[in-house]
């Protein structure tokens, strides 16, 4: 389990074990006062979702500072000169992963496991699938399929009330818009609002010399390896 994380000691893991057996960690914040652990080691933990229980992994990693700026204090000046409960609040506007795809391939990554390729390779995309840097070759009303992780939503309103999404892709060779319409969106809601990879069959649509776009026809979810 633990040995497998990159940048984790035996020290660490046997502290964690034994501050563990003690008494269960109330909170982030007294996991990491109680525990002998590194800035980079509490990240990865983070990140691999060893820490979800306590919250969203951009609330803990936003933390991070703080705690460990307050545990050298404890440590150098100690404890009574320093409060427990004198920590700000902190921001958690900001999203670090958009998908559970998302921090998967974070987990990858921190667990040594291969990613010298593109993460879609963990995935069945299947062999019609156009590279999203060759899309510049095809012409209008070409039927084309992407496969590639969700950067962005938007849905600007519009003149005439009807919703229309649009979705930014990218699949490690390049970056694709997408426009999906209401009639779409209502067949296929259920995988737009869940999914963060995605499988897209639609049309070109050019803009331009330069700018095209797809206009989504089918959407479907892509199944890991």
């Amino acid at each position: 389990g633990l040995m497998q994380l990159k940048g984790i000691s035996s020290e660490t893991i046997e502290s964690i074990l034994s501050e563990r057996d003690k008494s269960k960690f109330d909170s982030f914040r007294d996991f990491i006062l109680r525990v002998g652990i590194n800035r980079r080691s509490a990240e990865n933990l983070i990140k691999t979702g060893a820490c979800s229980a306590f919250d969203r992994a951009d609330v803990l990693l936003s933390e991070i500072p703080i705690l460990f700026n307050l545990k050298h204090k404890i440590i150098n000046e100690t404890q009574s000169m320093f409060g427990y409960n004198d920590i700000p609040k902190f921001n958690k506007s900001e999203i670090l992963f958009g998908s559970r795809e998302e921090e998967r391939f974070v987990e990858r990554k921190l667990l040594s496991l291969d990613i010298s390729s593109h993460p879609l390779d963990f995935f069945n995309i299947g062999t019609d699938v156009t590279h999203m840097k060759d899309l510049k070759n095809q012409g209008t009303g070409n039927t084309v399929c992407i496969a590639g992780s969700v950067i962005r939503y938007q849905t600007p309103p519009t003149r005439n009330g009807k919703r229309v999404m649009y979705i930014i892709m990218e699949d490690g060779t390049g970056i694709a818009d997408i426009t999906v319409f209401g009639d779409v969106q209502e067949k296929y809601g259920n995988i737009l609002f869940r999914e963060g990879w995605l499988l897209v069959k639609g049309k070109i649509q050019r803009r331009g010399p330069m700018s095209l776009s797809i206009i989504a026809e089918e959407l479907s979810p892509l199944e890991a390896n």
